[in-house]
């Protein structure tokens, strides 16, 4: 199947599937929660505050392109990135 040169969407492509861990007796949520309590809290909550930062900003940058139903190019993600990086450089 070929819809304006987006057939790369319909091929199907196997998925990686880690293996079955059995001594693992945690959830993922709960292996997370023991990783985060290795880390400095100020580090952890810095990098929580930093993370809903970015995915507030690039949540806004995708929203026009998912109303519009206009495809997300390479130059639109590297111009997002530029202007990350533009305005990181101003407040140092």
């Amino acid at each position: 199947m070929q819809i304006n040169g987006f057939d790369f969407l319909y091929d199907e492509y196997s998925v990686f599937e880690p293996e079955l861990d059995d001594s693992r007796t945690d959830s993922l949520y709960e292996a997370g929660i023991k990783e985060l309590e290795k880390i400095d809290r100020t580090q952890a909550v810095e990098g929580s505050i930093a993370y809903r930062g970015f995915y507030d900003e690039i949540k806004k940058f995708l929203s026009p392109f998912a109303e519009s139903k206009r495809p997300v190019s390479q130059s639109d993600i590297m111009d997002f990135f530029n202007e990350i990086k533009t305005k990181k450089q101003r407040e140092l």
